[in-house]
């Protein structure tokens, strides 16, 4: 993550400049020395001494060697203080510190011992173990918390988290009566629920503010891998993750368990299942998993938000949820363009299908790919023909989002406060403009005639006798027409395919890939993502590429989300 030379917070106490990230140093004074203190430790020999500048950062032991070994018989490392009772600062391990003179630090303990120890990995990959205690459990779930984290990992959370998954209608029935059975690996009948601070490189500083509000991981499905705990499980954040059903914020923790369980479902029901099935390309599974939010608040509009408002631009220049991992993401990092617009086109999808039912069919398919997307719509949506392609689902879906009509496929039956917004183009030159659009990108550019004829997987579709909005100049535009061009390719891994459009912008030419959509506002954080979005690079700066080349998602961004 970018690390920023000015932050938002900063706590000073007892000489110690606390972050939540590293920093650029102030100007060097004199070397001071960040000791640790094992406070009544019997065993270990704790952290070594750190010595830096006075103005440089150090950064406290982490996760995997919080406490550098450190024991006290019949207690458990809680975490650092500058005072030997507790009542300085508390230092979190991990954390980083700008010492302003000789600092000690002192351990703290708590009288017990943990429950239970659990593999967990960071985003680079880095696996290490977190003693948890058990918090909760109730007749479908148990609830464990990492004991670092003792303020938000709590007994009082822990009954909140059971209420909201087992009460009638909650989490539990809502997700599995939709998308199916859970394999209960561990023959316990119930899923865990792991409250940890997820380490993602949050920043609450950072513009961006992404981090991961929880994931399911399926390393952990299987019974002889090294690092499986061996159990049915979700990792669910706490830092800066809200668990107290209490708070409004808290809003979006449960959703997260909510799309997080349609993953545990999905592997279930495919890659686990006997026989297995094929896992689901990453677009139908955070798709299916953006529809579960749905059904367990039909009310957050968050999603719909964020397609309407396009901040940073690149919807209405045909990013969309196909191409995960494509240019877009990589040079602008708008991932959450691909999550609004995936949840459109379920939502889409349920709305024209009378029902949740299309999605248990989705997962029930034995392709992988969006022949499971499109068997399942021809199944589910009576005026969805056997001759339909995905091309003629894939136009239909972008036809109404520009017209949101109220009425047939090309609208969502006035069931979303959908604003249909679309680039119209029609400043600049006119005519004739090369655009290179990765596999399932469609633009909309105004004209009467189309800019050119069906080529490999480049297609063109005339729209004309309605109203629509557009982001450049004073809508509505009535009666006016528009060129739909799209790219029709049924592989996401598939190379860019040069299209025509009527009118663009300016001059400049999308083909070499040097066209720079105006950003209006980047989004506010904090806002939750995937795993496999942060690990495959959520954060990437814009530039530095001179082409459109897609990216492949790795193992883990499809695996891990």
């Amino acid at each position: 993550m970018t690390v920023f030379k000015a932050l938002l917070k900063v706590l000073v106490f007892g000489g110690i400049v606390l972050f939540f990230a590293g920093c650029e140093n102030a100007a060097l004074v004199a070397s001071y020395t960040l000791s640790f203190n094992g406070n009544g430790a019997n065993g270990g020999n704790g952290p070594a001494n750190i010595v830096i500048s006075g103005g440089q950062y150090a950064t406290v032991p982490g996760r995997g060697t919080p406490n550098g070994g450190l024991v006290k018989t019949g207690y458990y490392f809680k975490n650092w203080n500058t005072s030997p009772g507790g009542t300085g600062m508390t230092v979190r391990p991990g954390q980083s510190v700008q010492l302003n003179s000789d600092t000690v630090l002192y351990a703290q303990w708590e009288l017990g011992s943990a429950d239970k120890t659990f593999w967990v990995r960071d985003l680079s990959d880095n696996w290490y173990t977190i003693e948890a205690k058990k918090l909760g459990e109730g007749d479908k779930c148990i609830v464990y918390g990492d004991i670092l984290e003792s303020d938000a990992a709590t007994t009082e959370n822990a009954a909140s988290v059971v209420a909201q998954y087992e009460t009638s209608s909650g989490i539990y029935d809502k997700i599995t009566g939709t998308f199916g059975d859970i394999k209960d690996v561990d023959s316990n009948g119930k899923v865990i629920f792991l409250l940890l601070d997820i380490i993602d490189g949050y920043d609450p500083g950072a513009p961006d503010g992404g981090y991961v509000a929880g994931y399911f991981d399926p390393i952990h499905m299987y019974i002889n891998s090294s690092y499986s705990n061996r159990a049915d499980m979700l990792f669910l954040d706490v830092n800066p993750g809200e668990p107290d059903y209490t708070n409004q914020e808290s809003k979006t923790f449960y959703s997260t368990i909510a799309h997080e369980l349609q993953h545990l479902i999905n592997f279930s029901q495919t890659a686990a299942a006997s026989p297995p099935k094929a896992e689901k390309d990453i677009w139908i599974n955070e798709g299916l998993s953006t529809g579960a939010e749905a059904i367990y608040d039909p009310l957050d509009k968050s999603r719909i938000d964020y397609f309407n408002n396009d901040p940073v631009s690149t919807i209405a220049y045909g990013n969309n949820f196909f191409v995960w991992d494509g240019y877009w993401e990589q040079e602008y990092g708008d991932v959450l363009a691909d999550y609004s617009t995936a949840y459109l086109f379920f939502q889409w999808l349920r709305i024209h299908a009378n029902g949740t039912e299309i999605y248990k069919d989705i997962i029930a398919h034995q392709s992988g790919d969006f022949n499971a997307v499109l068997a399942s719509a021809k199944l589910k949506i009576s005026s969805i023909t056997s001759s339909w392609t995905w091309g003629d689902l894939l136009r239909t879906w972008m036809i109404a989002n520009a017209k949101n009509a109220s009425t047939g496929l090309e609208g969502y039956k006035t069931e979303l406060p959908l604003s249909p917004t679309v680039w119209s183009m029609r400043a600049g030159s006119r005519g004739g403009k090369s655009w290179a659009f990765s596999p399932g990108e469609g633009i909309f550019s105004e004209g009467s005639t189309l800019p050119g004829s069906n080529s490999g997987n480049i297609e063109y579709q005339q729209i004309t006798g309605s109203s629509y909005s557009f982001v450049a100049g004073s809508p509505p535009y009535t009666s006016r027409s528009l060129v739909l061009t799209y790219n029709v390719n049924t592989n996401y891994r598939g190379s860019d395919e040069s299209g025509y459009l009527t009118s663009v912008q300016d001059s400049a030419s999308r083909s070499a890939g040097n066209y720079s959509p105006p950003i209006k506002a980047p989004p506010q954080g904090p806002y939750p993502v995937s795993f496999g979005d942060k690990a495959a690079g959520l954060d990437r700066p814009a530039g530095g590429r001179t082409g459109r080349g897609v990216a492949i998602p790795g193992d883990k961004t499809k695996q891990v989300n």
